[in-house]
């Protein structure tokens, strides 16, 4: 029994599979999680914007504000509510434009993070593509399971990247 099982492993080719799928799913994770966070910091410097006088006509700027704090005030507790003015009491001008600075350092640093995961997770689709991967073969769906990694195809991948491209505005190589 010992040498059917050591020569299935020496014939089976279908091990390179587990680690292509794992290093794509593990790229798919890691752009998940950034995708978040620079959608974040994306809304946080967009509410820093609209928060500094400048731009827009005042009255709607004062209107929009008014209603964004009564949505909050009618959405937290009393002690939540005034912790959140304290904040927004906080934010002058220079302060402002220190946080929009992180901010737009973080979301460059997450643009960078976002090309290497691309290109990572491109790398092993295109690797799997051209080995005709089929998580549908037993050997394979078998290995997967194993291991407990998604049962997804080519295209499966091919559209579950082309969906995070879409939503951080990167374009999937």
């Amino acid at each position: 029994m010992a040498i059917s099982s050591l020569l299935y492993k020496l014939a089976s080719p279908y091990d390179a599979y587990v680690s292509h799928v794992s290093e794509l799913n593990s790229a798919l994770a890691k752009l998940r999680y950034m995708s978040e966070r620079a959608l974040g910091y994306e809304a946080g410097l967009h509410g820093s914007v609209r928060l500094l006088p400048g731009g827009a006509a005042r009255a709607e700027r004062v209107e929009r504000f008014r209603e964004r704090l009564g949505q909050a005030a009618a959405n937290m507790g009393d002690e939540q509510f005034e912790d959140f003015l304290a904040h927004l009491g906080g934010g002058e001008a220079a302060n402002v434009e220190a946080d929009r600075a992180r901010t737009v350092d973080r979301m460059s640093s997450a643009t960078r993070g976002f090309e290497e995961y691309f290109a990572i997770a491109g790398k092993a689709l295109s690797t799997l593509e051209a080995r005709g991967y089929n998580p549908n073969r037993a050997d394979v769906a078998r290995q997967l399971r194993e291991n407990n990694l998604p049962g997804h195809t080519v295209a499966e991948y091919r559209r579950i990247l082309h969906e995070l491209g879409v939503k951080v505005g990167v374009r999937p190589k």
